[in-house]
């Protein structure tokens, strides 16, 4: 990918926001990021409208305006101190994560590797999902996951960098489908994000989820039944400002190999989702309402 002059400006102003962060204490740090999120906001007025009109779909005319405000805000607050976090990463001690995210929920999923090998580990755009990856691999467990290049190649290469000090091994989406598996076999944890609108509805999963149907794409459940492993269901959570919480919904999902391919794929990922569904219906300002790519929406790249 060429680098453009834009892609330098944008590199400086990121590794300008590291120094910055890093420097401050983390609820300074916090802090900052909370007044810039405020003051980004009011700018977001076209995808603020979006996340606010995906809430009256899911919740229905029944909630007030002014609670779906406050949801928005939130989430939109929470992203950037996500951002914040991330970069802190870049540059701190990765001992800073034991005292911001609770990873004790995950031991089931520990056990189950150290005593059978890999598995995979489904999560929602809750929480900060990268932090709890970076925590989950100081407990020990082998996490590794599938990346999708940035626009911007220099911050693609950024974050390859802070993932590898914190020894989480990231696959380009262009290499094999069979390296997932292989590396589920010799027993690494595949992390993945289920809850993204497929590119393209042939090979897409149709499945229930926050009221409607979604064309999702089965990657857990395919690679759950294809290296004969269950899927655990992480559900993560932001407690306050500095702490995280991350809790299995038990128990996992396993594949029935007595059932017909397709069936127990949809099968699987429409359980999955239903304990999304739940989490996000319970922590509505928990949730990436902002994400590009709808996981309701009808429209596909082809």
């Amino acid at each position: 990918m060429t680098t453009r002059p834009k892609h330098y400006v944008e590199y400086a102003f990121l590794r300008l926001v590291v120094a910055l962060v890093c420097l401050l204490p983390l609820r300074g740090a916090l802090a900052v990021g909370w007044v810039l999120a405020a003051l980004s906001y009011p700018f977001m007025r076209r995808r603020r409208a979006e996340a606010l009109r995906r809430m009256r779909e899911v919740f229905g005319p029944d909630i007030p305006e002014s609670r779906r405000r406050g949801w928005a805000w939130l989430s939109w607050r929470n992203l950037v101190f996500n951002v914040v976090e991330l970069a802190r990463a870049a540059r701190n001690p990765p001992e800073e994560l034991d005292h911001q995210v609770d990873v004790a929920g995950l031991q089931p999923c520990l056990e189950y590797q150290r005593a059978h090998g890999g598995c995979t580990i489904a999560v929602c755009h809750m929480g900060n999902w990268e932090l709890a990856g970076f925590a989950a691999r100081r407990m020990g467990l082998p996490i590794f996951v599938m990346m999708r290049a940035q626009s911007n190649p220099l911050i693609t290469r950024f974050l390859d960098t802070v993932r590898e000090r914190h020894a989480i091994d990231a696959l380009e989406r262009h290499q094999a489908l069979s390296s997932v598996a292989k590396r589920i076999r010799s027993g690494g944890v595949f992390t993945i994000l289920p809850d993204i609108r497929s590119k393209t509805r042939e090979g897409s999963v149709l499945v229930p989820f926050l009221g409607r149907e979604g064309h999702l794409m089965g990657g857990a459940a395919l690679f759950a039944r294809l290296t004969k492993t269950p899927v655990f269901t992480a559900i993560m959570t932001r407690e306050g400002w500095t702490r995280h919480h991350v809790e299995l919904v038990q128990p996992p999902i396993a594949p029935d190999p007595a059932v017909d391919r397709d069936d127990d794929v949809r099968r699987m990922m429409t359980e999955m989702m239903a304990r999304f569904d739940a989490a996000i219906r319970a922590r509505p300002d928990q949730y990436f309402w902002y994400n590009k790519r709808w996981v309701l929406d009808d429209r596909f790249d082809s």
